[in-house]
This record gives structure tokens, sequence and C-alpha cells, in this order.
């Protein structure tokens, strides 16, 4: 059944209702009632703003100076611990990661 065009509240609602009715699930249907009358719904908006937060510092992404300063040593890993790529893959292999 096609949607009615209109951007009233009892629009709106007849045309989550049509959407529901056809199976799709509740925010998907409240969306494409609110695109069709042609409003958003801000509120539940999940687009991050690009001007904010870690990677807002202006300079290219990968600078020396946005690295930290000390590096924490890896710990219990087989780096180092003079075992072979096969014993490696064995034991990973053994433990279900490989």
């Amino acid at each position: 059944m096609p949607l009615e065009k209109g951007s009233s509240q009892e629009t709106i609602s007849h045309n989550i209702k049509t959407e529901r009715e056809a199976g799709k699930p509740e925010k998907q249907a409240v969306a494409i009632a609110m695109n069709e009358a042609g409003k958003s719904n801000q509120k539940d908006a999940t687009t991050p703003d690009p001007s904010s937060g870690p990677m807002s510092t202006g300079g290219p992404v990968g600078v020396a100076e946005n690295l930290p300063k000390t590096v924490e040593p890896v710990k219990d890993s087989s780096v180092g611990k003079g075992m072979s790529l096969d014993e490696i893959k064995t034991n990973a292999k053994r433990i279900g990661q490989y």
C-alpha cells in the first residue's frame, strides 16, 4: 500500500502503521514515515560531529607528536622466545585460534 503524502501527525502515524503492517521494525517504520513527511528525527541522530573527538587536532593523522611517549612491552607473547613459526602455528591450532 503506498504511503500518504503530507507532514501532519495524522499522516505520519498512518504511514508508520502502514509500514509496521508491512513487517518493518518500528524504528525503520518511523524513519520511513518521517522521511516521507520531509522531516528528520533529530533526537535520534547518531552521526558524530567531525569537528570534535580525538582526531580533530587539525594536523595530519599519524604525526609523531600525536603518538604516545612510551610503549608498554609485549607480555605473554611468543615473540622473542625463540619459537619457530611452525611452533607458533601448532600452538595456535591447539587452542583454536588458527
